[in-house]
C-alpha cells in the first residue's frame, strides 16, 4: 500500500503542467482544483489569457529583487485556502491531489520540466512512510544539494532535521540561504534556524553562526555543505509570514522570537485550529478571516461557504 501511494504521487505530481517563464520575475501555477481567488500581500496578480490556473505576480519589491517575496492566498473552489509564498525569479507549482493533500514547490523561471523530480521522488517517499533514520539523514543532504534552485526542499530538509533535533544542520542551512541572496523560508527558522524579529511586516531572522562538524553518513561525505562551517547573518529576510509545511505550526510556540514578532505569533497562533490535514499547510474555510490578518492581506468578499468535492 505504501508503495502504492508513492507511485501514484510520483505520476500525478510529476506530470502536472508547470510554466517556465513569467515576465513579472515570478509566477503561480495551480493544477488539480478549480481555484475561485487568488489574492496576494504585497504584489499584483494577473492571470495568463488562455490559462486560467495561471497567474502572473508582479512584487511590490520589483523584479531585480533576489529578496523579494509575498504571500499568496489561494482559495480552492471547496472553500479550502493554500497559502503560498512566491519569490523573485521563481515559478510556484501548486498541485491538488485530493481533499487531504497536494504538492507545491518552487521552481527557477526557466528550468527544466525534469528539474525537481528527485525532490519528488523523496518527498513521496515521505508522505508514504518508506524512509529510515539514516535514508532521512541522506535525504536532507541530496534536498540541499538544490535547496536554492528548488526552494521549497529546504522546508522538507527542515522537517527532517527537526525530527532528528539537529539545531546546527536547520542554521548551517539558513546560512546558505543568505549566501545565496534569497530568503529564508520561515520553515526553518521556526524550527530553529535563528531569531525571528518583525519590521513593518516583515520578518527577518539572525541566524548563529555554525562551527564544522565530522560526516555522519557516506552520503553526507560526499557533500560538504552538510558539515562545512557556514557564517552567521544579522537580520536577514524571511520568506514568508504564513508556515509552508502543516508541521511547522506546531514550531510556533517554541520558535526564538524578540518582542517585535510577538503579535505575528499571536496571529499565527490564533490560524492553528483551522488547520487542514495533509502534508502542506491548508486553511479551512472558517480560518479564511485569521489567514488573511496574518498574511497582511485586506479581505473584502464576504467568507466563503464550503462546496462539497465532487
Amino acid at each position: 500500500g505504501r508503495e502504492a501511494r508513492r507511485k501514484a504521487f510520483v505520476s500525478e505530481v510529476g506530470s502536472a503542467p508547470v510554466r517556465d517563464h513569467f515576465e513579472t520575475g515570478c509566477g503561480l501555477c495551480v493544477s488539480g482544483a478549480e481555484v475561485i481567488s487568488v489574492q496576494a500581500s504585497s504584489a499584483e496578480v494577473s492571470a495568463i489569457d488562455g490559462q486560467p490556473s495561471w497567474w502572473r505576480i508582479e512584487l511590490s519589491s520589483g523584479s531585480g529583487d533576489s529578496l523579494g517575496w509575498s504571500d499568496v492566498l489561494v482559495t480552492l473552489a471547496d472553500g479550502r485556502i493554500v497559502p503560498v509564498c512566491v519569490l523573485n525569479g521563481f515559478v510556484a507549482a501548486l498541485h491538488i491531489i485530493d481533499a487531504d493533500s497536494l504538492s507545491l514547490f518552487h521552481r527557477p523561471l526557466g528550468a527544466s520540466e525534469y528539474e525537481g523530480r528527485e525532490a519528488i521522488e523523496l518527498l513521496a517517499q515521505a508522505q508514504a512512510g518508506l524512509l529510515s533514520r539514516q535514508a532521512i539523514i541522506d535525504s536532507a543532504a541530496l534536498l540541499r544539494d538544490g535547496k536554492h534552485r528548488i526552494i521549497t526542499l529546504g522546508c522538507i530538509a527542515a522537517q527532517f532535521y527537526d525530527g532528528l533535533r539537529d539545531v546546527d544542520s536547520l542554521r548551517s542551512m539558513a546560512a546558505f540561504y543568505g549566501l545565496h541572496q534569497q530568503p529564508v523560508p520561515l520553515d526553518i527558522i521556526l524550527y530553529g534556524g535563528g531569531t525571528l524579529s518583525a519590521v513593518e511586516g516583515r520578518l527577518y531572522a539572525d541566524i548563529p553562526a555554525v562551527a564544522a562538524r565530522e560526516p555522519r553518513t557516506a552520503q553526507e561525505r560526499e557533500q560538504r555543505f552538510t558539515y562545512e562551517s557556514t557564517p552567521g547573518f544579522a537580520h536577514h529576510p524571511v520568506a514568508g509570514r504564513i508556515p509552508w509545511m502543516r508541521q511547522a505550526w506546531s514550531a510556533l510556540a517554541t520558535a526564538r522570537c524578540d518582542v517585535s514578532a510577538a503579535t505575528w505569533r499571536q496571529q499565527a497562533l490564533e490560524v492553528v485550529e483551522h488547520l487542514g490535514p495533509g502534508l502542506f499547510s491548508v486553511i479551512q474555510p472558517s480560518g479564511q478571516a485569521a489567514l488573511a490578518q496574518l498574511a497582511d492581506i485586506q479581505v473584502t468578499q464576504e467568507p466563503l461557504e464550503p462546496v462539497p468535492l465532487s
